[in-house]
């Protein structure tokens, strides 16, 4: 009886150092980080842009592709250099993320195609 309950309180802290490592490399891994921080720095961009006035100013002056591409390099010049700043760092965090996830999206659209022309020939 004694043994028993030694036993399953064995198990029960080993089995917590288990999900404390599987939750720790989860929230560690590279894609969980580049999402954290590309959710932080559009968190700040949240507070620190108004965007009600971004897209007013935009869709007021702007009346093609060459003009809004003018609206936005001198509204991204003559800015705060905060909101460059967060600007830049999440539309890099994101790119990264892209970059991450267009490898996994081939692999899973090509590999069942080799595997149905294998198994066809």
């Amino acid at each position: 009886m004694i043994e028993q309950i030694y036993f399953q309180q064995l198990k029960k802290r080993v089995m917590m150092r288990i999900y404390a490592i599987y939750v720790l490399r989860q929230t560690t891994s590279p894609f969980c980080l580049k999402t954290m921080s590309t959710g932080a720095a559009l968190g700040l961009g949240l507070l620190w842009f108004s965007l009600d006035q971004v897209f007013v100013n935009m869709f007021s002056t702007v009346d093609g592709i060459l003009p809004f591409l003018s609206f936005s390099w001198s509204a991204f010049l003559y800015t705060e250099w905060p909101v460059q700043f967060i600007t830049v760092a999440s539309s890099g965090v994101i790119l990264w993320l892209v970059w991450d996830i267009l490898p996994t999206a081939k692999m899973v659209v090509y590999k069942p195609l080799r595997f149905f022309r294998q198994m066809v020939v």
